[in-house]
C-alpha cells in the first residue's frame, strides 16, 4: 500500500494504460456484477450531523451485498442478479450525489455494501458515514466524523448494525437511525492519535471491517511499529484478541504491516488475513535482511484466540512495496479447498487452507525482471543495482483490487504500472 520514501522514485512512468481505480471501476460493473452498482459510488460528504430516519421504497427485498466482497469468503460472487454479459452494456447512471472528501489516492475507495430493505451504507475518505436509499439516491441518514482516511475505508451491515472505523478508531452505527453504540478508541497508539507522522495522513485503521459470529475483524496498518490485526466484540466492541503483523523490526522502528482489506472467514471460523509490506529502503534490506515476518503473507489465525495457524509469506525481505493487501478468498475447485491471494508483486498464490503450503502461483501482468531482488537481497546475492532502476510491477502496479472468483476461475484485475 502507500509508502514513505524508498529508493526507487515514487512516480510511475505515463503510459497509456489503464489506472488500478479504472480497473477496479470496470471490474465492479463488468466482471463482479454488485447490485449497488447501479447507484452512483459518488455519494456526498456531509457538512453537518443527521440522523433523521427515512423508510426505504422499492428496492427493497433485494438481494444484499452487505460486506466487503459479498460473502465471508470473499469470492465477489453475485447471487440472483439479473446483469448478464448480454445487458451489461446497457447499464447506465440512476442517480448520483457530489463526492468532496478525499486523499491522496483519490475520492472514494471502497466498496458500498447494502441490506435487504433496499439501503446503501458507505463511508467516504472522511470517515463520514451514509445511508442512502438504494432506489432514489435520498439520504436517509449521516453520521459525520470528519477524520480523513487514506483508504479504502468502508462499512459492512450485518444484523441491523453498520461496522466501520476512521483512521483512529473502530465504531458501531444503529443502521436505522446512524446513533453511534459503541466506540473503541484503544487500537491505535495514542502518541500517534496526537497527529504528526503517518496517521496525519489518513494511515491508522484503513481497513474494510468483516465480521462473523458475533466478532467484528479489522486491522490497523503502516504504522510506526506495525499493524495489528483485531478482532472486537460485535455487541459492546471490546478488544477480544489482537495479532502483532510485525515481529521482525530489524532492530530499529519500522513502518508497515498490518491489512488493507477485509479477512476471508473458514466453516472452523479461521481468519485468513492478507498483510502489507514493511517499508525499508534497499540498503536496510541489504545491509539487514531478514523475512520481515509477516509483511507480504497471507495469515490463518484462530478466530477465537488470534493464535497463528500458519502463514505464507510471498515476498521475505520486500524493499519494491510489493504487500500481500488483497482480501484473500477461500474458495472450491476441482474438488479441492484454496485460499487464493495476490497483491502488488503480480502473482497469484493458492494455498491449503489447513497448513498454508503452496498449491500453485501464476504470475500476471508486466514483470521486467525484478521479481527475485528481495530473495537475493535476504540471501545476500543480490547485485549492485543500478540507478535509475525501472520496476515492474511498480508500487502501484501488480494486483491492487481484490479479485473474485466464479465457476471455478479467479478474476484478477492488472493496472500495469512500473516505477522508475
Amino acid at each position: 500500500m502507500p509508502s514513505p520514501d524508498r529508493t526507487t522514485k515514487r512516480a510511475p512512468r505515463k503510459r497509456p494504460r489503464e489506472s488500478f481505480f479504472e480497473v477496479g471501476i470496470w471490474l465492479l460493473l463488468v466482471v463482479l456484477l454488485v447490485p449497488a452498482a447501479f447507484v452512483g459510488y459518488q455519494i456526498g460528504r456531509s457538512t453537518k450531523h443527521t440522523t433523521t430516519s427515512v423508510g426505504a421504497t422499492s428496492a427493497a427485498g433485494a438481494t444484499p451485498w452487505s460486506l466487503e466482497n459479498g460473502d465471508l469468503s470473499n469470492t465477489r460472487l453475485t447471487r440472483g442478479s439479473s446483469i448478464t454479459s448480454a445487458n451489461v452494456s446497457r447499464l447506465g447512471v440512476a442517480w448520483t450525489m457530489p463526492l468532496t472528501a478525499s486523499s491522496v489516492y483519490g475520492t472514494y475507495a471502497a466498496n458500498p455494501v447494502t441490506d435487504r430493505d433496499g439501503v446503501v451504507y458507505l463511508q467516504d475518505l472522511d470517515s463520514n458515514v451514509f445511508a442512502v436509499d438504494l432506489a432514489t439516491g435520498h439520504v436517509l441518514w449521516r453520521r459525520t466524523y470528519n477524520s480523513q482516511d487514506i483508504g479504502p475505508n468502508g462499512v459492512a451491515v450485518v444484523g441491523g448494525t453498520v461496522y466501520g472505523a476512521t483512521a483512529k478508531f473502530a465504531f458501531a452505527l444503529d443502521a436505522k437511525t446512524g446513533k453511534e453504540l459503541w466506540r473503541n478508541t484503544k487500537l491505535v497508539p495514542k502518541a500517534l492519535q496526537k497527529g504528526g507522522g503517518e496517521l496525519a495522513s489518513g494511515f491508522g485503521i484503513d481497513i474494510q471491517p468483516q465480521v462473523a459470529d458475533g466478532k467484528v475483524y479489522l486491522s490497523s496498518a503502516a504504522l510506526l511499529g506495525g499493524g495489528f490485526a483485531y478482532a472486537l466484540d460485535g455487541k459492546t466492541g471490546r478488544t477480544l484478541w489482537s495479532f502483532d503483523s510485525v515481529t521482525d523490526p530489524v532492530g530499529e522502528k519500522i513502518i508497515g504491516g498490518g491489512a488493507w482489506n477485509a479477512p476471508a472467514i473458514g466453516p472452523d471460523g479461521t481468519v485468513y488475513f492478507g498483510f502489507g509490506n514493511m517499508y525499508q529502503p534497499e540498503q536496510v534490506a541489504v545491509s539487514k535482511p531478514g523475512r520481515r515476518l509477516y509483511t507480504d503473507s497471507t495469515v490463518a489465525l484462530d478466530g477465537e484466540t488470534g493464535k497463528l495457524k500458519w502463514y505464507f509469506q510471498a515476498v521475505p525481505d520486500d524493499f519494491h512495496d510489493w504487500d500481500m493487501q488483497l482480501s484473500p478468498i477461500y474458495a472450491k475447485s476441482g474438488g479441492r479447498t484454496l485460499v487464493v491471494d495476490a497483491g502488488k508483486m503480480g502473482s497469484v498464490y493458492a494455498m491449503d487452507p489447513e497448513t498454508g503450503k503452496l498449491v500453485w502461483k501464476t504470475k500476471v501482468g508486466v514483470h521486467n525482471g525484478r521479481d527475485l531482488d528481495s530473495a537475493l537481497a535476504l540471501h545476500h546475492r543480490l547485485p549492485k543495482l543500478k540507478y535509475p532502476l525501472t520496476v515492474e510491477p511498480g508500487i502501484v502496479g501488480g494486483i491492487e483490487t481484490n479479485m473474485a472468483v466464479a465457476g471455478g476461475v479467479v478474476y484478477v484485475p492488472v493496472p500495469n504500472l512500473a516505477t522508475d
